[in-house]
C-alpha cells in the first residue's frame, strides 16, 4: 500500500474510532441514532479538518516563533549545566536562520487530514438533514 492510502487509512479510522467513542458515549442520554450518529461525524470532521488547518498553518510558519523561543531559551540555560552550545563558533542562530532552516525542510502532509475531516463533516450535514426530516 503506498504511502497515500495508508495516510487515508490512518485518518478514515481515526474519525471513524472518535465518531464511535461520541455515538457510543451517548448511549444513556436518550438521543436517537440518527442524531448520535450527526453528533459523532461532526467531532470526527472537527477534529480531523482542525488538526490539518493547524499541520497547514505550521508548514506556512505560523508557529515558527515559538519553536526558535523555546530552542533559544533552552540554550541559555544549557551553559548553567555545563554545555555552552555556542562555545564552538562563538554566534547565535538567528530568527532568521532558524526559519530559512525550517523552510527548507520537507512539509508535513496535510491533504488526507482536510479531505477526511471534510468527508466526515458532509456526513453530518447529510445525517442533519435526514435527522430534522423525520
Amino acid at each position: 500500500m503506498s504511502d497515500k492510502r495508508k495516510e487515508f487509512a490512518v485518518a478514515v479510522v481515526l474519525g471513524l474510532l472518535i465518531a464511535g467513542f461520541v455515538f457510543f458515549g451517548t448511549a444513556d442520554r436518550g438521543h436517537s441514532v440518527i442524531h448520535r450518529a450527526c453528533d459523532g461525524c461532526f467531532a470526527a470532521g472537527m477534529l480531523l479538518g482542525g488538526m490539518g488547518v493547524i499541520l497547514y498553518c505550521a508548514n506556512q510558519g505560523a508557529f515558527n516563533i515559538f519553536g526558535f523561543g523555546a530552542r533559544y531559551g533552552l540554550n541559555l540555560i544549557l551553559p548553567i549545566f555545563g554545555k555552552n552550545p555556542w562555545a564552538a563558533n562563538g554566534e547565535r542562530e538567528t530568527y532568521y536562520d532558524y526559519c530559512e532552516k525550517k523552510r527548507e525542510q520537507e512539509p508535513k502532509p496535510v491533504s488526507h487530514l482536510l479531505i477526511t475531516g471534510a468527508a466526515f463533516l458532509l456526513i453530518a450535514a447529510v445525517l442533519l438533514v435526514v435527522y430534522l426530516n423525520s
